[in-house]
């Protein structure tokens, strides 16, 4: 096997020989050399490899830095972790702390706002209650009165008109007029209008007397007349 011609491909990191059956290149042919194959070789991997890799191997190494910067930071990170830790639990007792205060203090003014509900309830209550009563107070004295002045005008009426056998007359008359004849038989010192008009006493004089009804309906004729 023999090269015979080089062709070069430019989107390949090496130019690579393509080989052909064949002798060996001698003086007369037109072809590349061991020697010089073997120059470009050194002359690209000098020139374009190893800047390449150089390059590459700078990128590496800030990647590396940047990566034992960051691993740092992560070791610093972790270490802080139990403090942090510490912090949080402290911080979760506060606020566990601060929360049963705070139910606390919402449990004691919800039982004082219950308990001013229920006296405003209470008073409220105690207010309507008078005025329910006071009502029905004054309902009832209307009530009374209304009856108590039906019983009067029945009363007045039904001795009016009801009509008895009168004893002292010996025949029928009004009970009205019965009551009064009965009412008369122990008034025998009773005076009449016109014989007080012909005593002809004063006001101050009749005062004087100091007589009850009681008196004047019974005895005035004795009293006055003495």
């Amino acid at each position: 096997m023999s090269i015979n011609t080089i062709s070069l491909l430019d989107r390949e990191p090496f130019k690579r020989m393509i080989s052909t059956v064949g002798n060996l290149p001698t003086s007369f042919v037109d072809s590349l050399s061991y020697y010089e194959v073997l120059a470009w070789l050194c002359q690209y991997v000098t020139e374009t490899i190893i800047p390449k890799i150089n390059e590459d191997s700078e990128a590496i190494n800030a990647l590396q830095e940047e990566f034992i910067a960051l691993r740092e930071e992560v070791e610093e990170a972790i270490k802080e972790i139990p403090q942090l830790r510490a912090d949080f639990i402290e911080l979760s007792e506060k606020f566990d702390q601060t929360l049963i205060e705070l139910q606390a203090q919402y449990d004691a003014f919800k039982i004082e706002v219950q308990e001013e509900i229920n006296t405003q309830i209470a008073q409220a209550r105690t207010a309507i209650m008078e005025v329910v009563n006071a009502y029905f107070e004054t309902l009832n004295d209307k009530i009374d009165d209304e009856v108590e002045r039906i019983d009067e005008k029945f009363n007045t009426w039904a001795i009016a008109n009801t009509i008895v056998f009168n004893t002292l007359r010996g025949t029928q008359t009004t009970l009205q007029v019965y009551l009064d004849d009965l009412s008369g038989v122990n008034r025998t010192d009773a005076i009449t209008a016109t014989e007080y008009d012909e005593l002809e006493l004063t006001a101050t004089e009749y005062d004087a007397y100091d007589m009850s009804a009681h008196d004047y309906d019974y005895y005035a004729k004795t009293i006055l007349t003495a």
